[in-house]
């Protein structure tokens, strides 16, 4: 179990939810959409309270309960694509946590790690999903997964 000191505690910026709609020409039923939720949420084996998803095959369950995000990884996105600076904010890869204080180049499935009264395990590198070249305004580039690399 990985464990983090008290001066690099990792802490939710913020917390995003979503319910399935259709998304694209083709109307792909998803939940990629999130919208930002104030306040505490209750997490459990499953997910996030109030978070949907669409296709149980590759979405959620105990293995993909919930998508956190590095808070950082969008101020790279951000120096790398200007143009496109104000489609990435929080929320814009379909995250439900965006986590400051952790990052995906310092993570390895099977890290545990406490953020907030929630211990949440890693179970599985991020995959990009078709559906974020589905959503208005979102841009194909945004589909790169940032690689999971192990110590």
């Amino acid at each position: 179990m990985a464990t983090i000191g008290s001066m690099n505690q990792p802490r939710v910026v913020s917390i995003h939810v979503g319910n399935v709609a259709p998304l694209g020409p083709e109307g792909v039923p998803s939940a990629f959409v999130k919208r930002p939720v104030r306040g505490p949420v209750k997490v459990t084996r499953l997910g996030l309270e109030g978070d949907e998803q669409a296709d149980l095959s590759v979405h959620g369950g105990p293995e993909k309960a919930a998508y956190a995000y590095s808070r950082a990884h969008y101020a790279a996105w951000q120096l790398e694509y200007p143009q496109h600076a104000a489609l990435l904010i929080q929320g814009a890869f379909g995250e439900n946590l965006c986590i400051e204080g952790l990052q995906g180049t310092e993570l390895c499935a099977c890290d545990v790690h406490r953020i907030g009264s929630s211990r949440l395990k890693i179970c599985q590198p991020r995959q990009p999903c078709f559906k974020l070249a589905l959503c208005p305004d979102r841009l194909v580039e945004l589909q790169m997964a940032m690689p999971l690399k192990c110590r």
